[in-house]
């Protein structure tokens, strides 16, 4: 679980910084990256379930619908309150915890990767290495509220300690790694200024010469 490391430095004959950043892949995931994940899952975890009910209910208030429910009601009294059941908040609330946790379950037991965490390079492992079973997936999945409950400390968590484990991940037994040749955002900082800089000297040569 860890990389060698390859320290960016300037060469002190060119002035030039070492464009080759440190990888990080294969290292616990840091906060940021994990936060990033998080806020993708969780957009897509409430729009899908929001289109679903959209769709539901233009479908229901279409105008052949309409009538055919008004016939169904005739036929079979009490359809029409089934209908609207699937119009109300409770429908709602059990399609936004089913698509929840099956999004989760189903990413994290086959490539243990959600979309946001595909997205940000990240993969979650068991601490032997391991790819999640799904009742393990599922584990860590049911812990997100305990992590959340106070004040996000159990997210938090992953700032204090050096395996980066939240609440959920030291509960389910599970690491977050880096999967793809993330890198440094310091070397990244420390280009760009020294790109930055470099454009500035080269501006002033030109003055000079003229």
């Amino acid at each position: 679980m860890s990389a060698h490391h390859h320290t960016t430095v300037r060469s002190s004959l060119t002035g030039q910084v070492d464009t080759t950043a440190d990888s990080l892949q294969g290292y616990y995931a840091g906060f940021t990256s994990r936060a990033v994940a998080w806020v993708v899952d969780q957009s897509i975890a409430i729009t899908i379930p929001l289109v679903i009910l959209a769709v539901i209910g233009y479908f229901l208030n279409m105008p052949t619908i309409v009538r055919f429910e008004q016939f169904l009601e005739s036929i079979l009294p009490g359809s029409n309150a089934v209908i609207a059941w699937f119009l109300g908040p409770q429908f709602a609330l059990i399609l936004a915890v089913t698509f929840f946790y099956s999004y989760f379950v189903f990413f994290l037991s086959t490539t243990g990767q959600t979309l946001g965490m595909a997205l940000m390079g990240l993969r979650v492992v068991t601490t032997a290495g391991q790819r999640l079973r799904p009742w393990r997936a599922l584990l860590r999945t049911l812990c997100y509220i305990l992590s959340l409950a106070p004040f996000g400390l159990g997210y938090l968590w992953v700032l204090g300690q050096d395996q980066r484990q939240a609440w959920h991940d030291r509960i389910a037994h599970t690491y977050v790694l880096y999967v793809w040749d993330a890198r440094y955002e310091e070397n990244f900082l420390r280009n760009a200024v020294y790109q930055l800089t470099k454009k500035r000297e080269e501006k002033k040569s030109v003055k000079t010469a003229k």
